[in-house]
């Protein structure tokens, strides 16, 4: 194998080794933001629920099927789960986050649950998962022939100069 080949072997392996590395991270660095959004709006409907609950001290009407109100002996702990939930619009099961949290009114406690589907983000991220990939394939691509070609020019007077050696006898 020529030294140019073999440099270019390297060059790709190394920056294959590096562009799936950079995508692990991105793809879970990601994966958080996307997370910790949904867990911000979820927050940010708490707030709003438990606002209407001060001040009219009843449950708000349910106008959607992500909100539920279900009666409890004991105030729920608030948290965040995520869980599968029947979509209305697609008539199937698909990934959503929850929060639950406790709410009371007239000395009855309620365990509120607010959810979001979460199928927009795994969508987000096969979309730029894909996008990733494709760029990672054309640089690679790049890099490969622009060494290839690079490395033969510099490499070129070398040999020359290894030609002209072979052929003096």
């Amino acid at each position: 194998m020529k030294l140019i080949a073999k440099t270019s072997l390297y060059y790709l392996l190394l920056s294959l080794i590096l562009f799936a590395a950079g995508g692990v991270i991105f793809y879970f660095s990601m994966s958080k933001i996307l997370d910790e959004e949904i867990n911000e709006q979820l927050s940010i409907d708490k707030e709003r629920l438990a606002a209407y609950v001060r001040e009219k001290e009843e449950l708000p009407p349910v106008t959607s099927h992500v909100v539920s109100f279900t009666p409890v002996n004991d105030p729920a702990t608030e948290r965040f789960r995520d869980t599968l939930l029947l979509s209305p619009l697609k008539d199937e099961m698909l990934p959503y986050r929850q929060l639950i949290f406790p709410v009371r009114i007239r000395e009855q406690d309620y365990a509120v649950s607010i959810s979001k589907p979460v199928f927009e983000k795994d969508d987000l991220m096969d979309t730029i998962l894909k996008s990733l990939g494709i760029i990672a394939l054309v640089l690679l691509t790049i890099i490969f022939l622009a060494s290839r070609w690079l490395s033969g020019r510099l490499w070129k007077p070398f040999y020359n100069t290894l030609e002209k050696l072979r052929k003096y006898d």
